[in-house]
């Protein structure tokens, strides 16, 4: 299953999306919608999402604020406000042993990451901001397919792949079917290009380059824009 990913567009829906995600079988959001996006986005693709800290009533009755589920026996969980790995938001590894996802997905920072957490055996995904509100200096969204068992999850590319990040075990929580492009694939994050930090945290990169955390490895090749 073809997916597209966003998250924080406050109010804005790049009319370019709808070309990009045109082959995605399903759009999620990862809450931020915003005024009238969430109507938008449900009359062009079948939609998943959850609600954010500026969402509305409306946005709140149509949507939860946390949602699970799975996607080819993957199991997705997914949050506004959830950190990442090595530094989850207070309660949301708790929330991570308890439901034991292959997949966890959050926005809110309006930073673009994918990365593995090893000890938890997921994938977490942040597929940026893609609208104009916020400290961020381009608008990102990601699009991968998920598989079913013996297959995997790759990002959108036009050249080899490798497998990166897999999560260990079995089951709907299993993360080992996850794949993201390899070095060569226009990479960004939406911060001005700095020295990693010793932490390993992502540390932005300009939007032709990759970034050069270790701990990092984001893939949005097609839909990277200035704000």
């Amino acid at each position: 299953m073809r997916i597209g990913l966003m998250s924080d567009t406050h109010g804005f829906l790049d009319e370019v999306l709808f070309t990009y995600f045109a082959d995605c079988d399903e759009v999620w959001h990862a809450g931020d919608f915003g005024p009238g996006v969430l109507e938008r986005l449900e009359r062009f693709k079948p939609l998943r999402g959850v609600w954010g800290n500026i969402d509305g009533a409306a946005e709140r009755a149509a949507v939860p604020r946390k949602l699970e589920w799975e996607c080819e026996g993957l199991r997705v969980y997914m949050t506004h406000i959830g950190g990442y790995p090595g530094g989850y938001e207070r309660g949301v590894k708790a929330e991570l042993h308890a439901r034991k996802p292959g997949l966890f997905l959050c926005g809110h920072s309006h930073i673009l990451r994918v990365m593995r957490d090893q000890a938890l055996g997921l994938i977490h995904m942040n597929p940026g901001a893609a609208g104009h509100q916020g400290w961020h200096q381009m608008r990102t969204v990601l699009k991968f397919e998920v598989r079913g068992q013996g297959g995997g999850a790759e990002g959108d590319r036009t050249g080899p792949a490798r497998p990166v990040y897999c999560g260990e075990g079995g089951g709907a929580g299993d993360a080992s079917r996850i794949s993201v492009p390899g070095p060569g694939f226009l990479t960004a994050c939406p911060a001005p290009r700095r020295a990693p930090p010793a932490s390993g945290r992502c540390a932005g990169t300009s939007s032709s380059a990759r970034c050069t955390s270790p701990a990092c490895s984001v893939s949005s090749r097609t839909f990277i824009a200035p704000r």
